[in-house]
C-alpha cells in the first residue's frame, strides 16, 4: 500500500524513511530500488544498525541513496551491546 500511494501521489514532498535495526540494509536498498525516480529524490533515508560487522555495507548503501547511516541501536534504556 505505502509503495502504491506514493506512485499515486501528485507531486514528491519530504519523504522520511528510518529503517530501525537495519541489519544488512537489504529492505532499505529493496525500497529505494522500488521507489520512482521522482521520489526517490525527495526520499531522506536514515538507517540505524548497531552491529559493527554491518558498518561497512550500510555506511555504502547510505551513501549510495544520499541517507545516513546510524550505529546505533533503538532501546528503551541507556545501555550498551556486549
Amino acid at each position: 500500500a505505502f509503495l502504491s500511494d506514493l506512485n499515486h501521489a501528485a507531486a514528491p514532498s519530504d519523504i522520511v524513511v528510518w529503517d530501525v535495526g537495519a541489519n544488512d540494509g537489504g529492505w532499505s536498498n529493496r525500497l529505494m530500488q522500488l521507489l520512482p525516480e521522482r521520489h526517490r529524490n525527495a526520499t531522506r533515508l536514515s538507517v540505524f544498525e548497531p552491529q559493527p560487522r554491518f558498518a561497512d555495507e550500510l555506511t555504502s548503501l547510505a551513501a549510495r541513496w544520499s541517507g545516513t547511516f546510524h550505529a546505533v541501536a533503538a532501546a528503551t534504556a541507556d545501555g550498551s551491546l556486549n
